[in-house]
C-alpha cells in the first residue's frame, strides 16, 4: 500500500475515530507515544503531530506496533522471492491476476469494500492533500523510504496543501 494512504488510513481509523476514553485509543496513544502518555491525553494529535512522533521514534517504533513496521519488513520482501506483488491500490485487479496465475477460474475475491468496513478513503487525493503538506510527506517520506523504493512509489505521488 502506498505508505502515504497507509499512515493516513491508520490516523484516521484510530486516532481521528477514536475515543479519547476507549482502553483501544489510550492503548495505541501508548505504542506510539510514550507509556503512561494516555491518562496524560486531553486532545487527539493533529495528523502533523501524529506523523513527528512517529519520525521522533522511528528507530525503534517498529519494533512495538506492525502499524508503523516497513510493509517490506511484515511482508518479508527480499526474503521471499515472490512472483507477483499486488497493490492495495489495485486491489481487484491484482487478486483477479493472482488467482487467473493460480489457474483458478469463476470465483472472485471479496471487494476492498466488502472486506475493509470501516474504509477511511484515506487513498482519495483530495482527502491525502487536505492532511498533508510538504513537510509532513518529507517526514513519512524518510520514515518509510525503504517501502516507497522497494514497492515503487513514488515520492511525489501525493498532492499536498500549502
Amino acid at each position: 500500500r502506498n505508505p502515504y494512504s497507509r499512515l493516513l488510513s491508520l490516523y484516521i481509523d484510530k486516532i481521528e475515530r477514536g475515543d479519547l476514553n476507549s482502553d483501544e485509543f489510550k492503548m495505541f496513544m501508548e505504542y506510539w507515544h510514550s507509556k503512561g502518555y494516555a491518562e496524560k491525553c486531553t486532545q487527539k494529535p493533529t495528523f502533523g503531530e501524529f506523523v513527528q512522533g512517529i519520525y521522533n521514534r522511528r528507530n525503534y517504533l517498529s519494533n512495538e506496533h506492525e502499524s508503523w513496521t516497513l510493509q517490506i519488513t511484515l511482508c518479508f520482501i527480499g526474503a521471499i522471492d515472490y512472483d507477483f506483488l499486488g497493490r492495495y491500490e489495485n486491489f481487484e485487479v491484482d487478486t483477479a491476476m493472482v488467482f487467473r496465475m493460480l489457474g483458478i477460474k469463476n470465483e472472485f475475491f471479496p471487494s476492498r469494500e466488502a472486506l475493509f468496513q470501516t474504509a477511511t478513503d484515506a487513498s482519495n487525493p483530495s482527502i491525502l492533500s487536505h492532511y498533508y503538506n510538504s513537510t509532513v510527506r518529507d517526514l513519512v517520506y524518510e520514515i518509510f523510504d525503504k517501502d516507497f523504493t522497494m514497492l515503487g512509489y513514488d515520492k511525489n505521488s501525493i498532492a499536498v496543501s500549502s
